[in-house]
């Protein structure tokens, strides 16, 4: 990861823009990281995975919710191998 000083990134923003095609760039102010410049592919890709947690915590909270009703496999694989 290459680390920019905020007050060089216009001077440097097409070269950043070069590197994220490689590798995320950390904007610093102060010594301190303030931002990070990713390619769009590395974007999306973190936001599927966030999106997936939120899938599995969706999931894992039904799944508890209709165990406390009192749901359990058996009457899961009757209602899902019924006809009706």
């Amino acid at each position: 990861m290459r680390i920019v000083k905020e007050n060089e990134l216009s001077q440097t923003l097409a070269e950043a823009i070069d590197t994220i095609k490689d590798e995320s760039v950390v904007i610093q102010n102060s010594e301190k990281d303030v931002a990070v410049l990713m390619s769009l592919d590395e974007y999306n890709s973190l936001k599927l995975g966030q999106n997936i947690s939120l899938l599995q915590f969706f999931c894992d909270n039904v799944g508890a919710k209709t165990m406390d009703a009192g749901m359990t496999e058996d009457l899961l694989k009757n209602l899902l191998s019924s006809d009706d």
